[in-house]
């Protein structure tokens, strides 16, 4: 009898116990399921956060998913769903409010594979995107963004070339700072649209001069000129075309645009011309 008693008890402490474990995972589970649908929301409304330019909001809700893997998922998400490339300074002003320098490369990083993944490196919306990752070269390393850099110049070159530079002259005149960014990269983008090759010359020409400052036509014809002059062009009835324009500028009447200090830098370039040219011009 004390023997059915002893099994009697452990089969009820057991049935307890497994009654007891139970209810823990059912809890459990239940806990996980509403810390999911938790971290869902949050993703969701740090996302639509940065879409709205609530850039301080975001990065404290994002900061509370205590999870960096999240990063690459928001940076697509408010990418893809609310306009793509109209969507880079919120993108960017997001990462920028974020603590960590792992954060910033990581950031960076992705954003910049998922650019190139849709074919918009060619964009000039990019140029200030590339402002911004120089702030951080510690973080992600001067390697990785003279590569980018490299990247950028080659396909804004390769756009003029084949003749599309409606987006890169667009973009110029939407603003002062977009105008100030662009002159930033005008000399290397020159040098890469003109490639040591008088067939590039002309459309290399019409693209800075359909550029809206003569602060731009200065830095096109500098970068234009020192590339003939490296591949020993300027005996070429090319480089007379570009003396020429340098002419005509140095004496158009002045403007809100045209400043002095502008004026003697045309003519501080027009004097390192072969005499030669001069003596024609």
């Amino acid at each position: 009898l004390e023997k059915e008693i002893d099994n009697l008890t452990e089969k009820v402490k057991q049935e307890e116990f497994e009654k007891v474990k139970n209810q823990y995972l059912n809890q459990s589970s239940e806990s996980n399921r509403v810390g999911e649908e938790i971290v869902k929301a949050t993703l969701k409304l740090c996302i639509l956060e940065i879409s709205k330019g609530m850039i301080d909001n975001a990065s404290i809700h994002f900061e509370n998913l205590k999870d960096d893997n999240k990063i690459d998922q928001v940076l697509k998400s408010v990418y893809d769903d609310f306009g793509q490339l109209n969507q880079l300074k919120n993108i960017v002003n997001f990462i920028k409010k974020l603590p960590r320098c792992s954060q910033h490369a990581q950031a960076f990083s992705f954003l910049f594979e998922m650019i190139k993944s849709r074919n918009h490196f060619d964009h000039p919306n990019i140029l200030p995107v590339f402002n911004s990752i120089v702030l951080f070269s510690e973080c992600i390393g001067n390697q990785t963004i003279q590569q980018l850099k490299t990247d950028l110049v080659t396909n804004l070159a390769n756009n003029i070339r084949i003749g599309n530079s409606d987006l890169i002259i667009s973009f110029a005149r939407e603003s002062e700072s977009n105008s100030n960014i662009l002159n930033d990269y005008l000399y290397e983008i020159v040098k890469n649209t003109y490639l040591k090759n008088f067939a590039n010359f002309e459309k290399t020409l019409n693209f800075i001069e359909d550029l809206p400052w003569l602060l731009h036509w200065f830095e096109g014809y500098n970068s234009l000129f020192y590339t003939m002059k490296n591949n020993c062009h300027l005996d070429s009835r090319q480089f007379v075309k570009l003396a020429h324009r340098v002419k005509e500028a140095i004496n158009q009447p002045n403007e809100a645009s045209v400043i002095n200090q502008l004026k003697k830098a045309f003519v501080n370039l027009k004097n390192q011309f072969p005499k030669g040219v001069l003596a024609i011009l």
